[in-house]
């Protein structure tokens, strides 16, 4: 699942976020949108589970503002 959190109280530590959401799920990617200034995540978290993660790392959010992205996937790889 890929989600944005957007209207972040600080530009996030991207490494000290991914190294806290990757502890949890080994298979998520984590990228910040410096334009948007949000994070993106794709993770089989739930969002509770990523503003835990995210608070952990520094980032205090709700899991209000986890706000889950419509899938990109066509089916065309089978996954």
């Amino acid at each position: 699942m890929q989600f944005r959190i957007s209207a972040l109280p600080l530009i996030p530590d991207v490494d000290r976020v991914e190294a806290a959401i990757t502890e949890i799920d080994p298979a998520a990617l984590v990228d910040y949108d410096a334009v948007l200034a949000s994070l993106r995540l794709s993770t089989s978290l739930e969002p509770a589970d990523i503003a835990q993660a995210l608070a952990g790392a520094g980032v205090p959010v709700a899991a209000s503002q986890v706000q889950r992205q419509p899938s990109e996937c066509c089916g065309g790889c089978g996954g």
